[in-house]
C-alpha cells in the first residue's frame, strides 16, 4: 500500500463511510458510528468510483440485467447488492480447516481477521487470505482469482455413484485406493428411493487438487449455473459425453446399452 488514503462520505444510514485504497485492485470500506470502526467491506477498486481532488468516492450499483427486472424492493437494496459478494480476511490457519472439514462444518468467524488492524500493522493485506464462502453453492471463493478454491465436495448415492449408473464394487475398489477421495463407504439406499436395479450407492468426500478445479471451471464458467456443473463433473454419468473424470470412474460406468436395457425392464414390470 503506497499510503493510507481516505475518502470519506456520509450515506442515508446512521454510519458514515471512509474508503482505504489497500493496492490497485482493492479497497477496504470502513462504516464508523462517532469514531469507532462499527463493520467494513472488502470490495475490488473497479466497483468504486473515487473522486480525488474532492475526497470523496461512490460505490457502483451492478448491472441490471437484460433478462430479468428487479422488483421495487431490490431496486431500493443498491447498498446490500454492490457489496456483494461480502469477501472477508482469514488468518492462514483457514486454508489447513478447508483441507480437513465440510465447509458448513467450519467455524468460519473463529478465523476471521480484521483487515484495518491488518493494515495499520502491516501496511497492506495478503489477497491470497481474502475469501468468500457461498452458502448456496457450498464453494470458497478467491479474490482476484475465477475459479474456487478446491475444498471438500460430499456425495452421496443421489449425485454420486450408485448401482444404478456404475459397476458399484469394481468403483468402490478403485475409488478406496484414491489419494483425492477421503471418505469412502457403501450406503443402503433408502427404501422409497430404490428399486431392484438401484439398491446400494457411495458416501464419498472428495478433494480435488487446485489444478483440477481450475481446469473444470475453465470448461463450466460459462454455463447459467457453473458451481452445479462443477459439482457434477466429479461423477460422470453415460449421458455426458465430454465428462472430464477426474477420479478416473468412467470405465466402471454401465453402457448405454445396458442403462436402456434396464429402464425397458422397468417400464414393462409397471405395465
Amino acid at each position: 500500500m503506497k499510503t493510507l488514503q481516505i475518502f470519506e462520505e456520509t450515506v442515508i444510514t446512521k454510519y458514515k463511510q471512509e474508503l482505504i485504497e489497500v493496492d490497485s485492485d482493492l479497497v477496504l470500506i470502513l462504516y464508523r458510528e462517532n469514531s469507532k470502526v462499527m463493520s467494513y467491506s472488502l470490495l475490488e477498486k473497479k466497483r468504486c468510483k473515487i473522486n480525488k481532488k474532492k475526497k470523496t468516492f461512490d460505490i457502483k450499483a451492478p448491472k441490471k440485467s437484460k433478462k430479468s427486472k428487479k422488483s421495487k424492493k431490490q431496486a431500493k437494496d443498491v447498498l446490500y447488492d454492490t457489496l456483494s459478494p461480502n469477501w472477508e480476511y482469514f488468518s492462514p490457519k483457514i486454508f489447513d480447516e478447508i483441507k480437513k472439514k465440510y465447509s458448513t462444518d467450519i467455524k468460519w468467524e473463529k478465523f476471521k481477521v480484521d483487515p484495518y488492524k491488518e493494515i495499520k500493522k502491516n501496511g497492506t493485506l495478503d489477497k491470497s487470505r481474502i475469501l468468500y464462502f457461498d452458502w448456496s453453492s457450498h464453494l470458497v471463493h478467491r479474490f482476484g482469482q475465477e475459479a474456487p478454491l478446491s475444498s471438500i465436495q460430499i456425495f452421496d448415492y443421489i449425485e454420486g455413484v450408485s448401482d444404478k449408473d456404475f459397476h458399484l464394487e469394481k468403483a468402490y475398489k478403485h475409488l478406496k485406493k484414491k489419494k483425492e477421495v477421503l471418505e469412502v463407504r457403501e450406503e443402503e439406499i433408502p427404501y422409497y428411493n430404490r428399486d431392484r436395479f438401484c439398491t446400494k450407492g457411495l458416501y464419498m468426500q472428495v478433494l480435488l487438487p487446485q489444478g483440477m478445479v481450475d481446469k473444470i471451471w475453465d470448461r463450466v464458467k460459462k454455463d447459467d449455473y457453473p458451481s452445479v456443473r462443477l459439482r457434477e463433473a466429479f461423477v460422470p454419468m453415460y449421458w455426458r459425453k465430454d465428462s472430464i473424470d477426474p477420479l478416473g470412474i468412467k470405465k466402471f460406468q454401465r453402457s448405454e446399452k445396458e442403462m436402456k436395457a434396464r429402464e425397458e425392464m422397468r417400464l414393462d414390470e409397471d405395465e
